[in-house]
């Protein structure tokens, strides 16, 4: 045996600093740890559900739900904590940008193992070692094709019916740009998710957004029907709302 271990001072400061060393780590995972909540499945890819062939009757339609996305989320940690949102930052694609107009987003609880139509809302708390299910919704909205006539405070009104017609005439051409986009199957953009939860940090704990995933694709996964619906939409173009006759 080394002489440093048989000098019983030295084996029990070592000793000493083990048990030290172990009870501190006890302490850590079992009260200062705090809650420690986490995304336990990641998505890569995001979808637009395709649209009901109703909202092709008298509009063109300009907004897209994404297919609703189960989070789960997990506590770690040695104490119960609470999400208060989750939230996404959207980026479009080139080809999508200069159509796009916004993105909004919201969340709703399920209870795992609960079959119900019904959500609780955000903020919810999670207690140690447990979990729970968001269901993370979102919708994009592009330019509104016949609606979209930002005229503003127009003092010449003899002027009002031209600037209608020129903006139609604008969207027209955008909506075109639109069943390009379409046909050619790229991605509307990327999705990243962001969450805002109870976290320990310097024995404190206090609220804390982060970020949960990468980049997310959303698909352009319109099928046939929904994108000759779309064309058939440019073809009947006069036919469909405006508030032209309004002016």
């Amino acid at each position: 045996m080394s002489d440093w271990l048989s000098d019983p001072v030295i084996f029990s400061a070592v000793f000493s600093a083990i048990a030290a060393t172990v009870s501190a780590l006890t302490l850590w995972f079992t009260s200062l740890k705090g809650p420690d909540i986490d995304l336990c499945n990641i998505p890569t890819k995001a979808k637009i559900e395709n649209l009901w062939s109703g909202r092709f009757g008298e509009y063109i339609p300009n907004w897209y739900d994404l297919a609703p996305m189960q989070l789960v989320f997990s506590n770690n940690g040695s104490r119960g904590g609470v999400i208060s949102s989750v939230s996404a930052q959207f980026q479009p694609s080139p080809g999508f940008k200069p159509l796009f107009k916004e993105f909004t987003s919201s969340d709703e609880l399920q209870w795992p193992g609960v079959v119900d139509s019904s959500y609780r809302q955000l903020p919810v708390s999670i207690r140690e070692g447990d979990n729970c299910v968001i269901q993370f919704k979102g919708t994009l909205s592009t330019l509104d094709w016949k609606d979209n006539l930002q005229i503003g405070k127009v003092s010449d009104i003899s002027n009002v019916r031209k600037i209608v017609e020129e903006s139609l005439k604008y969207n027209y051409e955008q909506f075109t740009n639109f069943l390009r986009f379409l046909e050619s199957g790229d991605p509307f953009g990327t999705m990243t998710l962001y969450t805002t939860s109870t976290s320990r940090r310097w024995l404190r704990t206090r609220l804390e957004t982060k970020k949960l995933t990468e980049e997310i694709e959303i698909a352009n996964t319109f099928d046939a029907v929904t994108v000759n619906a779309f064309k058939s939409c440019l073809k009947d173009w006069n036919l469909k709302h405006s508030r032209l006759e309004e002016y």
